[in-house]
């Protein structure tokens, strides 16, 4: 009766290498050549085993094949460059001078009837304050409308000064 002993190499197959050392027990209990045969085959096996697994886990890192490893690393390397180079047209852009066009400025045309409007509405005059405008619209309600913008100089706190500073945004339109 003969035992085997079977030594598995790699949990991968190999093209040209043996899957098994069978080792007979009777054949080497019988020679001491065959002893010192099945020595080396022994341990030609470990080291094959052992340089297939390494050999098969070095190639490997990230758990990617060597050719995906390449790939991988040249779509790096392009995204390095093209990042590098979007930053050094951002930098050369805030370098160059930007032209703005501007409206010329203009003052408000806004115009008021002295006849219509509300204490809230004198207040965005320059110069007229809440008191002087609600004291405006008390007269005109008093006294009955404006027949002119001069007729504003019967209201306390309006001169002749104020009147020709608000004279551009003022008007006097006849009440029906």
């Amino acid at each position: 009766m003969t035992d085997s002993v079977n030594f598995p190499l790699s949990s991968i197959e190999r093209e040209n290498t043996p899957q098994e050392v069978e080792v007979r027990s009777a054949d080497v209990a019988s020679n001491a050549e065959h002893s010192s045969l099945l020595d080396t085959k022994l341990s030609t096996a470990i080291l094959n085993s052992n340089n297939a697994t390494v050999d098969e886990h070095s190639s490997r890192r990230f758990g990617l094949q060597p050719r995906d490893q390449l790939f991988v690393g040249v779509l790096a390397g392009l995204m390095l460059l093209l990042s590098g180079i979007h930053a050094f047209r951002a930098s050369r852009w805030s370098l160059q001078p930007v032209e703005l066009s501007h409206h010329p400025e203009r003052e408000w045309e806004f115009s008021l009837d002295i006849n219509s409007a509300n204490w809230v509405e004198w207040m965005q005059l320059e110069g007229i304050g809440e008191r002087l405008a609600v004291r405006i619209v008390e007269d005109r309600e008093m006294n009955g409308p404006f027949r002119s913008i001069e007729d504003l100089d019967r209201v306390k706190g309006i001169g002749f000064k104020t009147i020709e500073r608000l004279r551009p945004h003022l008007r006097c339109e006849p009440v029906e």
